[in-house]
């Protein structure tokens, strides 16, 4: 199977991430929320952070896997999207999505998000926050 994106786009993906794990990091520093001073705290910022980071984006996938069962993708076209080699990988991972598509070709039926995956606090089930407030 062909990776979507060319070496050099997922070089620039990662130095995205590692700036994105770096600022996340300094803000545990900053806040003292780092397990251990020194270098051996900054590892395991760095890991905590791109813990988060990797549980936020699988949050994001399962959004859009079901937003786009919801706008007619089966599971063969959402195995591929994210690289299964078999429709049932995809089907063991969503096992509802066959009722939500149903359930969006239902006219009488109003599904949240159905023109697509909703974005920040509203997909992770967050709350929204201003510049005035912290999590």
């Amino acid at each position: 199977m062909e990776e979507p994106f060319t070496e050099e786009e997922c070089f620039r993906i990662e130095d995205m991430l590692a700036v994105m794990a770096e600022a996340m990091t300094k803000s545990l520093a900053d806040t003292g929320r780092l397990p251990h001073p020194g270098e051996l705290g900054r590892r395991l910022g760095m890991l905590t952070s791109y813990d988060v980071l990797r549980r936020c984006c699988e949050k994001f996938v399962d959004a859009l896997a079901h937003a786009s069962a919801r706008a007619g993708a089966e599971y063969p076209d959402l195995g591929q999207a994210v690289r299964m080699k078999t429709r049932q990988g995809a089907q063991k991972r969503w096992p509802d999505l066959a009722e939500v598509r149903a359930q969006a070709q239902d006219p009488d039926f109003a599904a949240p998000y159905r023109l697509g995956a909703p974005t920040g606090a509203t997909a992770t089930g967050g709350r929204a926050v201003n510049a005035d407030q912290r999590r």
